[in-house]
């Protein structure tokens, strides 16, 4: 109860206009303490108050006190105590009752050295905001805004007392009301009562429903109750389901996220079909990791209606849901023909890059650059076409390729955007960083999973070196923009931020140095590799070739990663070179190099108290809220999986060999990898197959399953195996039998069988060579 009545008076603070006057942002005590660096010590504060003109911090306690009760000293000594732990402006309490204080509570409020304020229940009831639709839709209105219809009342007795006075008369053996509703053809409603109360805990159950309809949708009104600090592990929830003959399994499971935390949300939950007159049983779990509590304040079982909104949002996500089964089947199967789509695909927007990094295969000359740079892109509709078939089956997407995902027109940025908002898909994006600044607003955050930052040194020198004379500082600010917005966004599944670093001799000597300056983003992943060569001068510049100067390095590097408890898929350090000594003078005069440029790059990476930017709750209307729920009703495509194999020309497995590979490729059966031109190549590695292109009447689907990729799937782990899969870097780097070991062993070390890399995994300059070839003849008079 305490927890829903701080809902109830964050609301109330971000909301009313007379708070609004004094505080630009109110946010959970968790939060504000995680940006803040304040140690989680302090009791009784429920919320924080930014006093407007930066003028400090208000401590807020929300406190659902019987409306009966005198509140005494005891009630607000450990509270008070908080002007002491951390220099507040001011101490606010909110409460429901306006009783006189005890003298003693009184006598207490004399010895704080800050202003204290309480609110009570006098405060809530003439508010400007309409409670009652607060209460119903968890939502904020004002009295004065046009209020939804029938929403009338302002009476926050109505809201919170009554059911207080309920929950008290049936503390001692509360038990869970269940509901019993048959649905028919002719569905009456199944209201809640509101003096019922509410339950709040990790996992809560629900049932019997007699079903008479086979096809039926979950519908929950829930709060999911949890900190910045939980929306870091936060996956998904999971609603369980069960016959009356049946125990709850993973077997009998429909995933959902939440979109936001610490709000009440709407959601329809697709359910498998059940026997006729079935009784089902359900129960819903607020984490897979544990974090986190679910408010249930609603749970009803509706049958199959006309295509609305929600409805065509809870069959996308059941086709989501099946497809990362079948893939999990297909990939233990090694099928080599499908009949599912990926779960994900890797999207080239674009092959331009607004930068010209000296490792990169496709912009690290001026004439691939110029090349590159020409060749086409993505439309909005080519990519509107392909999202609505492919979309709908989607988990995510991941903005990568040749090119910067940035580097493209306006109407293509949003078309991706509102596409991933259409068909509930998240968002990765690998950049450089430059334009995001730019690009991200707040209104994308809810479908952005991960952003990676290409950042390939500590100094400024070395950074503009390898990354075409790039600005640090720009690339930086860009970091904290990300930062603010993920902070500021109150999602239930926290948007990551990764970092990518290219290890080269140029660059090891500061990757230590880099871990300890990101540290202050609190990143939820490093991802690090050794250099891809593409160019003669390269061949100089790779570790993989002196694996003692890069296992030197490496190992300072882990050791401050795990100092910072950060993440990381980073290479492994080189067993058969663990116990050589890299030559003392090369590291004196790697480190000297480094050291004495130090200084001047360090103010860049400075932790900076910046202002936040705007939380998406602030203020009345909410821009997303149910933005999921509310979009337009679109044409929808085929969500019958099994339907597939009708559509495209699906042969025969191939052959299995006895014992699967000890490696499992990632793109074969998960993620799919298409170019800015449209076509589709076998995996993400540098000059890999082309199997076909989508458009000209040919669909994903098609190319997924076209003559050259199914032969590719079925020739991995064989004799027949293809050369671009032997030589792969991603084997050495990647690939789930060494990151298994990795995590078994808590280091990063190779196995005995892997103690080296291969270098011809690493090197294209041959193939460089053809494309270069290709470059050129396409610059002969005539060519397109």
């Amino acid at each position: 109860m305490d927890a829903r009545f701080t809902s109830l008076s964050l609301a109330y603070l971000r909301n009313d206009p007379v708070q609004l006057a004094s505080y630009e942002r109110v946010q959970l005590f968790e939060d504000w303490a995680m940006e803040n660096s304040c140690a989680l010590s302090i009791q009784d504060v429920q919320l924080v108050a930014t006093l407007r003109n930066n003028e400090g911090f208000v401590a807020v306690q929300c406190r659902l006190h019987d409306p009966a009760h005198r509140i005494n000293q005891t009630d607000i000594s450990s509270f008070l105590s908080a002007s002491e732990t951390y220099p507040f402006k001011g101490l606010l309490m909110m409460t429901l009752t306006d009783l006189p204080w005890h003298e003693g509570a009184k006598n207490a409020l004399g010895d704080v050295s800050v202003p204290t304020i309480c609110l009570g229940r006098s405060d809530l009831e003439n508010s400007a905001i309409n409670w009652a639709y607060f209460a119903r839709s968890g939502e904020v209105a004002l009295i004065g805004e046009d209020p939804p219809k029938g929403d009338v009342t302002n009476s926050i007795h109505t809201t919170f007392v009554d059911t207080l006075a309920k929950f008290q008369t049936r503390r001692h053996g509360l038990r869970v009301l269940v509901s019993k509703t048959k649905i028919g053809r002719n569905l009456s409603t199944k209201t809640v009562d509101p003096t019922v109360p509410k339950i709040s805990t990790s996992s809560v159950e629900r049932g019997p429903f007699n079903l008479s309809a086979t096809k039926v949708y979950a519908d929950l009104d829930i709060l999911f109750s949890l900190t910045w600090a939980g929306s870091q592990s936060y996956a998904y929830s999971k609603l369980y389901y069960r016959m009356a003959h049946q125990e709850f399994s993973e077997d009998r499971t429909v995933c959902f996220k939440p979109k936001r935390r610490n709000h009440i949300e709407t959601l329809r939950l697709a359910l498998p079909e059940f026997p006729p007159d079935a009784t089902v049983f359900f129960r819903i779990d607020a984490s897979a990791h544990g974090v986190g509590t679910i408010f249930v304040n609603r749970f009803d079982v509706a049958p199959q209606q006309a295509d609305t909104g929600p409805t065509i949002l809870a069959d996308y996500n059941a086709a989501k849901e099946q497809t990362r089964a079948m893939v999990i089947q297909s990939e233990g199967g090694q099928k080599a023909a499908l009949s599912h789509y990926p779960e994900s695909l890797s999207i080239e927007l674009t092959a331009g890059c607004n930068l010209t990094c000296s490792h990169c295969s496709s912009h690290g000359t001026a004439e691939v650059h110029d090349f590159h740079n020409r060749l086409q892109r993505f439309t909005p509709e080519g990519f509107a076409l392909m999202a609505d078939e492919v979309f709908p089956y989607l988990t995510s997407i991941c903005l990568v390729g040749r090119g910067e995902p940035t580097f493209v027109s306006h109407q293509l940025w949003e078309c991706v955007f509102e596409k991933a908002k259409q068909y509930n898909v998240l968002v990765s994006i690998v950049t450089n960083g430059l334009l995001l600044t730019k690009r991200l607003r707040a209104e994308h955050m809810p479908w952005v999973d991960t952003i990676m930052f290409s950042i390939d040194g500590y100094l400024s020198e070395t950074m503009a070196a390898n990354r075409g004379n790039v600005s640090l500082v720009t690339v930086v600010e860009a970091l904290r923009h990300y930062d603010r917005l993920r902070r500021s966004t109150e999602l239930a599944r926290r948007p990551k931020l990764s970092v990518s670093f290219t290890l080269k001799r140029n660059n090891i000597a500061e990757f230590a140095s880099f871990i300890e300056a990101v540290a202050q983003f609190k990143p939820d992943l490093v991802y690090s590799r050794h250099l891809l060569i593409f160019f003669e001068k390269q061949a100089t510049e790779t570790l993989l070739t002196s694996p003692e100067i890069a296992n030197h390095y490496l190992a300072q590097a882990y050791r401050a990663m795990a100092k910072h408890n950060i993440p990381g898929d980073c290479p492994p350090i080189v067993a058969e070179a663990a116990d050589r000594v890299p030559d003392p003078d090369v590291i004196k005069a790697m480190n000297y190099a480094f050291t004495s440029q130090r200084a001047q790059s360090a103010p860049i990476w400075e932790e900076q108290q910046d202002s936040l930017v705007p939380c998406l709750s602030d203020g009345v209307s909410d821009p997303i809220g149910d933005a999921l729920m509310q979009s337009a009703l679109m044409t929808r495509a085929p969500l019958n999986l099994s339907q597939l194999a009708a559509t495209i020309d699906i042969k025969p497995d191939q052959p299995q060999p006895d014992a699967l590979p000890p490696d499992r490729c990632i793109y074969f059966h998960r993620t799919g990898v298409l170019m800015a031109d449209q076509s589709v190549v076998t995996c993400a590695r540098p000059y890999a197959a082309t199997v076909g292109r989508v458009g000209e009447g040919q669909s994903f689907a098609q190319v997924w399953n076209s003559k050259d990729m199914v032969q590719c799937r079925g020739d991995f782990g064989t004799d027949n195996e293809w050369s671009q899969c032997k030589e792969c870097w991603y084997r050495e780097s990647r690939y789930a039998g060494q990151r298994d070991s990795r995590s078994e062993q808590q280091a990063y070390e190779m196995d005995t069988a892997e103690s080296s890399y291969d270098l011809r995994s690493w090197d294209f300059r041959d193939e460089l060579d053809n494309e270069v070839r290709d470059v050129s003849a396409a610059r002969k008079p005539g060519a397109r």
